[in-house]
C-alpha cells in the first residue's frame, strides 16, 4: 500500500530518542550478563539502576568460575573500546568482534589441550549447544487456517502486522541516522521485503520479521556501507551454525554480551545530546521524553509522545493551533531544474506533519547535484537555503 510514508511524520529528535533508550535497554540488560551476574528485573530502569550493584558483585566473586566469566566480559568490552584506537591496517582487517571470537575459542582449546584441564568459566556462561538439523526440522509446526473466518484471528493479523510495521519505519529511520553517508532507505521496498519474509516465518512457525537496531548498528560500526553487509552477515551466520556448531558452545556468554554493551553505549552515546542542543534547546525535551517513555513504556508509545511533545512545542512556539490546521495539507512545493541545479520553492507553513511533500522534491534530487531552496514559509521570513542532498 506504499504506506512507507508515514515515516516522514516521525521528528528526528524523537527518533534519537528512541535510539538512545534502545541503546540503553540493550546495556542495561546485557550488562549484568557481560559481568556474570544474572537478574531479572520488572522494570527497564531498574536493570539501569542495579548495574552499580553487579560491578561490585564481580570485584568480589570468590568462586573462579564466575571470575573467568566476569574477566572474559570485562576483557571484551575493552577490545571493542580500544580497537580503533589501534593504527596497525593489517590488524585492522579482521573487526574487533571477530578477535573477541578467536581469542575466546583459542582460550577454550588452551585449557583442554595444554594444560589438560576443562574450561574454567561457568558452563551456565557458555552457549549451549545448537540443535540437530532433523530436530529442528520435527518442531516445525502445522499451518493452521481453521481460525481465518475469526474476528479474533483478523484482529491479531492486523495488530501484529501494524505493530511490526511501525516498528520497523522507526527502526529503518534510525539506522538512516546512523549511516555516515547520510543516505535515505527506501522504505516502501523494506516493508515489501518485510512483508514477504514474515510469510515465509510465518509458514515456519516464526514470528513477524522487523527491522532492529543491534545488527545494523553492529554493520554501521564496522564499516558496512551497502546491501552486501547484510548479505554476507547472514552467510557467516549460516556457515559458523552448519559447519561450527561445537566451535561456538566455546564461546563464553559474557564476551558476546560485551559487544551487544558496547553497541547499546554506541547508541546512547553522550554525543548525540551535544549534537541534539546545538540543534535547539526545544529538541531536548523531545528527546528525553520519548528516551523516557520508551524506557518506561515501550516503543510505540515512547515515539508518540515524542511526536504529541513536537506538536505541542511548535504550537507554544507559533502560538496558534489554526497555523497547523490551516496548512496541514500545504507546503505548494515546486520544482525545477536549469542546467545542473535544480530549485525548489516552498510556499505555507512547513512543519514534521507536512514535510513529506517537501522531502519527495528533494529525494528526487540526485546526489551528485546541488539545489536551492527558496521558502515563503509564513510566520517566517522569507529565506533562501543552498545546499546538498542528505
Amino acid at each position: 500500500m506504499r504506506l512507507g510514508k508515514l515515516a516522514n511524520f516521525f521528528p528526528s529528535s524523537a527518533i534519537q530518542g528512541m535510539l538512545a533508550a534502545i541503546g540503553l535497554i540493550i546495556l542495561g540488560k546485557q550488562f549484568h550478563i557481560m559481568l556474570a551476574h544474572r537478574i531479572k528485573r520488572e522494570d527497564t530502569l531498574d536493570y539501569l539502576f542495579e548495574i552499580p550493584f553487579t560491578i561490585n558483585d564481580a570485584i568480589h566473586y570468590h568462586k573462579t568460575a564466575l571470575i573467568y566469566a566476569a574477566l572474559a566480559g570485562a576483557i571484551s568490552f575493552l577490545i571493542m573500546s580500544l580497537y580503533s584506537k589501534i593504527r596497525n591496517k593489517y590488524l585492522q582487517l579482521i573487526p574487533a568482534p571477530m578477535w573477541i571470537v578467536l581469542l575466546s575459542i583459542g582460550f577454550s582449546y588452551y585449557f583442554e589441550f595444554v594444560i589438560h584441564e576443562n574450561n574454567p568459566i561457568d558452563r551456565e556462561y557458555m552457549i549451549s549447544g545448537i540443535p540437530q538439523f532433523s530436530e529442528i526440522i520435527s518442531q516445525i509446526p502445522t499451518v493452521d487456517f481453521s481460525q481465518v473466518g475469526t474476528i479474533s484471528f483478523w484482529i491479531s493479523v492486523l495488530a501484529l502486522t501494524l505493530i511490526a510495521s511501525i516498528e520497523s519505519l522507526l527502526s529503518i529511520k534510525a539506522v538512516d541516522k546512523l549511516d555516515p553517508e547520510k543516505r535515505r532507505s527506501n522504505v516502501n521496498r523494506d516493508l515489501k521485503a518485510l512483508g514477504l519474509a514474515t510469510i515465509g516465518s510465518g509458514f515456519l512457525g516464526g514470528l513477524n520479521v522487523v527491522t532492529v537496531i543491534a545488527r545494523s548498528s553492529v554493520n554501521v560500526n564496522n564499516g558496512g556501507s551497502n546491501r552486501s553487509s547484510n548479505f554476507f552477515h547472514a552467510t557467516f551466520l549460516v556457515i559458523f551454525i552448519v559447519l561450527f556448531s561445537t566451535q561456538l558452545t566455546r564461546i563464553p556468554l559474557p564476551a558476546l554480551m560485551a559487544i551487544l554493551v558496547y553497541t547499546g553505549y554506541k547508541l546512547a552515546s553522550p554525543e548525540n545530546i551535544k549534537k541534539i542542543f546545538r540543534i535547539g534547546r526545544e529538541q531536548l525535551i523531545i528527546f528525553f521524553v520519548t528516551l523516557i517513555v520508551t524506557l518506561k513504556v515501550g516503543l510505540i508509545y515512547g515515539i508518540t509522545s515524542g511526536v504529541l511533545v513536537t506538536f505541542i512545542i511548535h504550537v507554544f512556539i507559533n502560538k496558534s493551533v489554526a497555523l497547523f490546521a490551516r496548512n496541514l495539507l500545504k507546503p505548494n512545493v515546486l520544482m525545477f531544474q536549469e542546467d545542473r541545479n535544480y530549485y525548489v520553492s516552498v510556499k505555507h507553513f512547513c512543519s514534521f506533519l507536512n514535510f513529506y511533500k517537501l522531502k519527495e522534491k528533494l529525494d528526487a534530487v540526485p546526489r551528485n547535484r546541488r539545489y536551492y531552496c527558496r521558502f515563503f514559509s509564513l510566520p517566517f521570513c522569507r529565506s533562501y537555503r543552498y545546499g546538498k542532498p542528505e
